[in-house]
Order: C-alpha cells, then structure tokens, then sequence
C-alpha cells in the first residue's frame, strides 16, 4: 500500500457581516488536507472511494479529478523516465493506471462547496489543484525512494502499467484490423479490376505492372476466362508492416479484395474467385523487386494459394524472333515456337528453323540456316529438364510482303515452400 499525504493553502472570496451589518465580500484563506491510501493488486477492477470531513462522495468531485489527472501525468513521466515506454509511444491512460487500482481519497477542508442538496459531489475548485500537487509530489518521492522493498514494489507497479497500456493498444488495433476485413469483403471490387466471364477451373488472374501493361494485355488475354488486375508501381513490403499498415497499403489491400478468399489465418482456399494467380512485371530489375514483393505478400497473407500450387509468374522473352519476307520456300509463313521442357542450367542459344527444314522432331539437326525465316531464340532459366524447339505443324498464313513476329513466353509454377528447388510445368 502507498499512503499520499499532505496539504495546500487556498484563497477563497466569502461574504462577510460587516460592523454596519451589511455583506461584503472578503478573502479567507483555507488550509486543505489529503490523505490518500493506493493499493495495486492483480485483478482488473478498479474501486475508488471518496471522502470529504468524513463525508462519503460517492460520485466524485473535483478531489477525485485531481487526483486522477496527476496519477496518470505522473505514472507516464515515470515510465518514460524508466524506458518501459519510448517517446513515441503512445501514453497510458487513466483505464491502463487504474487496472486493479484500490484507492481511498479522504480531504478536509473548512466549509466546502458542494453540488445540489445530496452532498455527493464535491465542488470546491482549488480542491483539485491542491489534490493533484500532493498525489503527484509524493508518488515522485515513492518511485524515487532508496529504501528496501519500495524500488522492486515501484518497478513491478510500472511494468503492470505498461503492460495494461500494450494490452489495450493491441486490443484496439485487431479491433481496427477485422473492421477493415470485413470492410474489404463487404465492399465492391476494384474499378481497375477488368475480369473475365467464367468463373470455372480455368478462370486465371492477371496481375500486370501499371496502366500500359494493362492495356497491352487487353489486346492478348481470353476474356472469357483471364481477368487483369493493374498495380500501380511496387507494393508495400509486408515483411516489415504490421498487419494493419497492409490493409492500409491500396494496392494490398486490391489483391485481397478481388481474391475474395481473405486473409491471413481466416483465408479460405476454396473460396477464392480465381483458381490460378500469374504475375506479369517487366524483365528489368524493378520487375524482379515487384514480383518479389507480390511473393513476399501472397507467402504472408495468402499462404494457401502457394502450397496449392496456384501462384505463376509469367518471364518475358529476352529477344523476339522474326521470320523476314522475302522469295524463299518458306516466305509468307510464320515460325512458332513452344518451350515444352527447360533445364536446371542457363541454357545456351537455340536456334530453330522455319517449316522450310522440314524436320518435326524435338531436337532438329543443325542445317545451314536459311538467310530468310531462320531465328534464334533464348529463354531464361525455367525450371525441369532438357530445352526442345520446334515449330508448328500448320502455321498461319500471312501476307508475303511483311516481317511476322512470334514472340513465346514462359509461365513458371513457383516453388510450393520457399526454397524448394524443383519448379513445376511450363506453358506457353
């Protein structure tokens, strides 16, 4: 128990019975007395009782908000001064002092003021400073104290203290974070969402880097079962934010929401709107740190749809393949090319002919190449076990006069746990 004593003076203006026996006004000064007795147990329930000349104030006074308010002022000095909180922390507040708080508040002062005929509210107004002054001077003198039992007494009452106040605080924010999620179902998709039409087996979801991305991919992707989603530049890095920065992050946060199978450890495998997840970045640095990010936030939030299987990143070809007009057995023709299976090692240049080599089987002999349709393709490092080129059997017909272009890309099945060295099928 921690026992609060003392007193302070106070001027207060009266009428007085002059000698002509009329009233004047006059200032009398007056001496008030606290004693306050504090005991912190290990409950949660706070009980406060209040006294003024033995006088029970069952609701309060200004004795009472004086002492709450220095209470509280002098507990968060004392814990910044003990580091238990930082100076951008956030404070603790009277709920956080008072947990577990059994108080007595008893003053004596010469005719005191109340409020209505009940006397159960104090009304004095310097009841409050001269209250707040002692309970303040006196804990400062109990946290400072030297004495055996008191520092180990005074360090467990701040640890208790700042334990309730994180507490509180982290109750607040995952009040905050499943008011967001139930927002983020509630509401409507994304405006930028362009979906697809189907919503069977085959429904796919593109995620592609910025507007002119999304544009490119408009003109290439099957609207019957490919949607694309635009995001605007690199995402927040949700392996250093908190849970409620992410759902704050606008772009997390549409990632989330078109899913539609939530998050974390409520999200729902078989409720998510698109069975298959490809992620579509540039073939340049930033595009290997986007697709890193959206990795880093699917393997945090959205761990199901990697141990399934169903998260793709689609690599851009590093050099396009032309098959030129001109008077040739093959001009007029264009020249395809499917990467049906890749190997562990960087592999080297391939090259492929047009359908004027004649040759259907996976691994063609290299013939002189021919100065009008032959092509060279490389493609990055996939993910299986040998690199096999070869063209279509019926390929489209096409104006002799203009270049044609075949460009191929690779869609690689990421590893289903981080660090998984083999990788899964390759499509085109």
């Amino acid at each position: 128990m921690v026992r609060l004593v003392g007193s302070g003076q106070f001027t207060e203006t009266i009428p007085v019975l002059d000698d002509q026996g009329h009233m004047t006004p006059s200032d009398v000064e007056r001496e008030l007395t606290v004693d306050v007795a504090l005991r912190w147990g290990t409950g949660y329930d706070t009980v406060t009782r209040s006294f003024v000349n033995v006088i029970a104030t069952p609701k309060g006074g200004t004795h009472v908000t004086g002492f709450e308010r220095a209470l509280v002022r002098t507990l968060n000095e004392q814990l910044r001064a003990a580091r238990l909180l930082k100076n951008g922390d956030e404070p603790a507040v009277k709920d956080d002092v008072a947990e577990g708080l059994t108080a007595v508040i008893a003053v004596r002062v010469p005719e005191p003021q109340f409020e209505g005929q009940t006397k159960e509210v104090l009304g004095t107004p310097a009841a409050s400073r001269i209250v707040a002054q002692v309970v303040a001077a006196e804990l400062r003198a109990f946290f400072e104290s030297r004495s055996r039992g008191s520092k180990q007494q005074a360090r467990a009452l701040l640890e208790k203290v700042a334990s309730a106040t994180r507490a509180r605080i982290a109750a607040r924010e995952h009040r905050d974070n499943q008011r967001r999620k139930s927002a983020l179902a509630a509401s409507a998709l994304p405006a930028k969402l362009v979906d697809c039409r189907s919503t069977d087996d085959r429904s796919e979801l593109f995620i592609v880097e910025g507007d002119s991305a999304l544009g490119t991919a408009k003109l290439a992707r099957n609207s019957e079962f490919q949607a694309l989603l635009p995001i605007r530049g690199k995402i927040l890095n949700v392996q250093k934010s908190s849970l409620a920065d992410m759902l704050k992050n606008a772009e997390c946060a549409a990632i989330i929401q078109v899913i539609g199978a939530g998050s974390g450890a409520s999200f729902d495998l078989d409720s998510a709107r698109y069975q298959r997840v490809i992620m579509m970045s540039d073939a340049d640095v930033d595009g290997a740190h986007i697709r890193c990010l959206l990795l880093t936030l699917f393997h945090r939030y959205l761990r199901p749809m990697l141990d399934a299987g169903r998260v793709f990143a689609a690599v851009p070809p590093s050099s396009s393949a032309r098959a030129s007009a001109g008077r040739s057995p093959c001009s007029g023709t264009r020249a395809w090319v499917r990467w049906t299976r890749a190997s562990s090692r960087r592999p080297p240049w391939t090259r492929a002919t047009g359908p004027c080599a004649g040759s259907g089987s996976r691994t063609p002999p290299p013939p002189p190449p021919c100065s009008i349709c032959s092509w060279a393709a490389r493609s990055r490092r996939a993910a299986t076990s040998s690199w096999a080129a070869r063209p279509s059997s019926t390929p489209p017909a096409s104006t002799p006069d203009r270049a044609q272009r075949a460009i191929p890309f690779v869609i690689m099945t990421l590893p289903r746990k981080i660090g998984a060295g083999r990788r899964g099928a390759i499509g085109r």
